[in-house]
């Protein structure tokens, strides 16, 4: 019934398209984000788990 109610609403649409697009320019930031990350901090970052 919850189903069918949901399926006769015409806007409801736009949210998947929304979250769609929300996840995608997330996922370029992040990806961005990382990509201009400074090197040194990375390497330093990398070795942390070893150190006494």
């Amino acid at each position: 019934m919850f189903s069918q109610h949901l399926q006769s609403v015409e806007w409801l649409n736009i949210f998947g398209i929304a979250a769609m697009f929300l996840f995608v320019f997330l996922f370029f930031a992040v990806v961005i984000w990382i990509w201009r990350l400074d090197k040194n901090y990375l390497k330093e970052s990398e070795k942390l788990p070893l150190e006494d």
